[in-house]
């Protein structure tokens, strides 16, 4: 019998299927690092704030983000800048949903399940600009 390994945005996308239809409480976001996974691509989420309004900032990957967070659908939304230099072919768009607690993980572990739109600046293509990413809060 052989295993097979997956990554942290297969597992975690695959839960996020399987509780897609069920809603998760009203909920604050965590801050701090979470473990990330983008498309393969490991490192940290670093959520610094999330104000009352909902607006979020932090860094993705050492890089600046900016976007906002419902409470109260656990709706997630940021984008990313890669580099120092704004370029539009450079933005990531990420989008998500707070699943709930991490079912694999500690008790009060939250769990981020999303996709995300690259554009060309970013390695990506016409063919292949969306993408799965997750996150699991420290």
């Amino acid at each position: 019998m052989s295993l097979r390994k997956y990554s942290l945005t297969t597992a975690v996308l695959l839960v996020f299927c399987l509780l897609a239809f069920v809603p998760a409480e009203a909920t604050n976001l965590i801050l701090g690092s979470w473990q990330a996974d983008a498309n393969g691509f490991t490192g940290i989420l670093q959520i610094n704030s999330v104000d009352a309004s909902g607006n979020l900032s932090g860094t993705f990957f050492g890089n600046p983000i900016s976007g906002f967070y419902n409470s109260t659908t656990n709706h997630i939304a940021f984008v990313v800048q890669p580099g120092s230099t704004p370029v539009l072919a450079n933005v990531q768009v990420f989008e998500g949903a707070l699943v709930g607690s991490n079912p694999l993980g500690p008790p009060g572990q939250q769990l981020l399940a999303g996709s995300f739109i690259a554009f060309a600046g970013t390695g990506a293509s016409a063919a292949h600009d969306h993408f799965a990413w997750a996150a699991i809060s420290p």
